[in-house]
């Protein structure tokens, strides 16, 4: 497998490299994972793979549910990140 390191701009003018020892930018790495993560339980709940017990019975509705994620697609995460194992 081939990565860059970096990517184009987001006028595809310029190439804007990444920072040493770094693929992705640990920022847009946590938004990506965060966004992917909340993506796959709206799917889990869409398809009835998610249960809900107690006080939470309440999410069982689609739109509960999606009015409950909301908070989350806006909340900063941590995300850790480490330079790879070995150089090239």
């Amino acid at each position: 497998m081939i990565v860059p390191g970096g990517g184009l701009s987001p006028d595809a003018t310029k190439w804007v490299a990444c920072k040493t020892g770094f693929f992705l930018q640990v920022r847009a790495l946590s938004r990506l994972f965060r966004r992917l993560f909340l993506d796959g339980l709206m799917e889990l709940h869409r398809t009835g793979q998610l249960a809900f017990f107690g006080d939470l019975e309440g999410l069982a509705a689609a739109d509960a549910f999606k009015a409950w994620l909301a908070k989350f697609r806006k909340a900063e995460g941590v995300v850790y990140a480490k330079p790879a194992f070995g150089e090239a």
